[in-house]
């Protein structure tokens, strides 16, 4: 068994577990979660990157963290995938970009294609704490100035779904929308401990009610559906909503991610290590691309989660007569002429249709 066998749909690359911000639901700072407080070098990082292109063409790679801009490479990091064909994307508080305008300089000449960002609200009253409130409206100042200063197209919100927020996301799907701006929603993840650690540390009281989750689930469900509206979830996760979106019990299997930590080693996902030590290197050798399957096919030692980009992957992965391209496409945001007409009119200046 080779490397490429395995149905890697995309990747996902910590690059750090540091970060200028403790937030209240975030724990993924937490260094316990790392074999060692080493970060991969520069050279390192883009020799994963050439691996990644080499073996599994097509799969883009999701750079986070911690907070992916407090290392001063990330600019020769980004130019890396773009000289190997690699899409990209950078999930990042957007701190540093707004008050470093070099920095952002550099991003962008290397080739940066995507910014993605937290947005949970634009008011106290939708957020969990003000650090939050901080971080969602310098996020969005940061795609607005990529997407006027920068002209990049791909930006994303990445929306942690909690009982504030949940009821105004309609309204802010459409606005962010209309601002040619997608939207990632991910309930908090809150009452069931994640193995190691919790990312919420059990705040219940930031879990909305049976109802509600049930009334916004069918309203997020139709608005996906209808291909008005710049969503990177799917329908069918939100039709799911309701069975899992409080009790956080839904498993995954093999479900198309490769999950790097900072070190270079490999996780089950995010949260959750590799019963064994094993790093982005030794999927070199068949043996461990055997061992590496296999721990993926287990049930994972965890109580379960309904973290999206999970089930996103294991969703485009299974989906039957679905090719890998056409599920890494999906995660490129590449979207066809037909699919450009059907947004919002104010949407859909921001796109450019071939021709």
């Amino acid at each position: 068994m080779k490397a490429s066998d395995l149905k890697v749909l995309k990747v996902e690359f910590l690059l750090t577990r540091r970060c200028q911000y403790r937030c209240s639901y975030c724990k993924i700072v937490d260094s316990k979660s790392l074999r060692s407080q080493k970060e991969l070098t520069t050279f390192q990082v883009c020799q994963s990157i050439i691996f990644i292109s080499r073996t599994w063409p097509g799969a883009p790679i999701i750079f986070f963290g911690g907070e992916p801009t407090v290392r001063d490479d990330l600019p020769s990091i980004i130019k890396c995938c773009v000289d190997h064909g690699v899409k990209h994307a950078v999930i990042s508080n957007s701190m540093r970009v707004l008050k470093d305008s070099e920095y952002a300089d550099k991003l962008v000449e290397a080739g940066l294609s995507n910014w993605s960002t937290s947005f949970d609200g634009a008011t106290l009253g939708l957020v969990t704490d003000p650090s939050v409130l901080k971080k969602s409206i310098q996020g969005v100042d940061a795609l607005r100035m990529f997407r006027d200063k920068y002209g990049i197209r791909d930006l994303v919100t990445c929306i942690t779904v909690t009982k504030k927020n949940l009821e105004a996301l309609p309204d802010i799907i459409q606005d962010l929308t209309k601002e040619g701006i997608w939207s990632i929603c991910t309930p908090l993840q809150c009452p069931l401990p994640i193995l190691s650690y919790d990312y919420s540390s059990g705040n219940i009281a930031d879990l909305p009610s049976q109802k509600q989750v049930e009334e916004s689930a069918q309203i997020l469900s139709f608005m996906a559906r209808s291909g008005r509206f710049l969503m990177h979830n799917e329908s069918g996760w939100f039709d799911l909503w309701p069975a899992y979106f409080r009790t956080q019990t839904w498993k995954c299997r093999d479900k198309g991610n490769l999950t790097i930590d900072a070190d270079g080693s490999l996780r089950l996902c995010v949260d959750i290590a590799f019963p064994f030590s094993m790093s982005i290197w030794d999927l070199y050798m068949s043996y461990n691309v055997e061992r590496y399957s296999d721990a993926l096919l287990k049930s994972p030692p965890c109580n379960g989660c309904f973290w999206d980009p999970a089930f996103e992957s294991l969703q485009r992965a299974t989906r039957e007569g679905t090719t890998q391209e056409e599920g890494r496409k999906s995660f490129r945001h590449e979207m066809t002429n037909e699919q450009i007409g059907q947004l919002l009119p104010e949407a859909q200046k921001w796109f450019v249709k071939t021709k």
